[in-house]
């Protein structure tokens, strides 16, 4: 069993249009990772990076959304990409998505399924995401939740 960390902090700007926002932001990263075999876990292989975040988030109506997230990091040599539709309904945007990773070590996954985005709880807004993925690793499918928040200042 593999146990990898990753941790990033990224600062950049966001450019706002009539339509939407474009986002870029870079900053260093690192990831730590660890294999676990029959004695325990083994050493701990520490690497530093740089990341780098491009998003768009497009309202071609009041009511729907579309976004689009790339992500590049350097300390896995891995690569993110994720795409999502919605229409808003009950103070969310609820829709499709779709989202595929791959790293340099031949590891993918990828994954489809729905989300319900731009939901708030005061200043904090959230994410909520689930559906079916698939590993190269293990060569299966199975579920994925995922909650993302941020905050609105």
């Amino acid at each position: 069993m593999r146990t990898t960390s990753l941790t990033a902090l990224l600062g950049g700007y966001q450019f706002f249009f009539d339509w939407g926002v474009i986002g870029l932001f870079v900053g260093p990263e690192g990831s730590f990772e660890s294999v676990m075999g029959v004695a325990g876990f083994g050493p701990v292989e520490t690497r530093i990076g740089a990341r780098m975040q491009a998003e768009i988030w497009a309202r071609p109506s009041e009511e729907t959304l579309a976004t689009a997230t790339v992500v590049l990091g350097s300390a896995r040599w891995d690569a993110y990409a994720r795409i999502s539709a919605g229409y808003r309904l009950f103070g969310a945007y609820l829709g499709p998505e779709a989202a595929a990773y791959a790293d340099r070590t031949g590891y993918g996954k990828w994954s489809a399924g729905l989300h319900a985005t731009d939901f708030s709880f005061g200043d904090f807004n959230f994410r909520l995401s689930g559906g079916c993925s698939y590993e190269s690793a293990t060569k299966r499918f199975g579920p994925y939740m995922s909650v993302a928040s941020w905050v609105s200042l």
